[in-house]
């Protein structure tokens, strides 16, 4: 876990068996280039955002097997109770990295899942990107916006990922099966995915958002 440093980079590192997160960055992480690594067997997420600005985590290969339920989380914590601050979570980009092996049975297995810890306002969302992902045995089943109030989430991109394996249900209830649930987004990109669903499943779901592109 890092807390409270900037410029970071973390190359050519075997990341695996850990009780918590693969990288954890609380409270005020800048500056975070992630690329060349593999991450195995992670006890929570595999990358984790709790606050900060700038990261960029590219060319890695994810094996989620036992317990752990995703590869991306991005949360914004409060800060230290001398602080009380929130923390903004901006300008993350997630690219050409490969999701190798999902979790067998593991119903909370995110492709990516962007929400604030707590409800209510005082933190920013802004400029999350995941591009030319691909996932081999599994969904691109992801979350973001949903269940949080304002501030709002704005300027998204997902774009060119393909998910090779059958896509894995949220729920008895829903139809958003192995793709993104996108909530309270403001300026939302998703083009250019490859998802293999079954004949009721869609590839996003669009609740109170804003500028939305989209080629499906």
């Amino acid at each position: 876990m890092f807390d409270d440093v900037f410029g970071i980079e973390i190359w050519g590192c075997t990341i695996k068996d850990l009780y918590g997160d693969g990288i954890r960055g609380y409270y005020v992480v800048d500056d975070l280039w992630a690329h060349d690594n593999v991450f195995s067997r992670c006890g929570r997420a595999h990358i984790v955002l709790e606050g900060g600005h700038r990261w960029l985590v590219e060319n890695n290969t994810f094996y989620l097997i036992n317990n752990s339920v995703g590869v991306v989380d991005i949360e914004p914590f409060i800060g230290p109770p001398e602080d009380q601050q929130w923390n903004d979570c901006t300008y993350f980009t997630f690219r050409n990295n490969a999701i190798r092996q999902y979790a067998v049975g593991q119903v909370a297995n995110f492709y990516f899942a962007a929400n604030c810890m707590y409800l209510g306002s005082g933190w920013t969302m802004d400029h999350f990107t995941f591009t030319g992902n691909t996932a081999y045995n599994g969904s691109l089943r992801s979350i973001l916006g949903v269940g949080g109030d304002p501030p709002r989430y704005t300027n998204i991109v997902i774009t060119n990922n393909v998910a090779l394996g059958a896509a894995q249900a949220w729920n008895p209830q829903s139809t958003a099966c192995g793709g993104f649930q996108i909530a309270h987004c403001d300026g939302v990109l998703v083009t250019g995915n490859s998802v293999t669903f079954s004949p009721s499943h869609v590839l996003a779901t669009f609740t109170e958002c804003t500028g939305v592109t989209k080629d499906f």
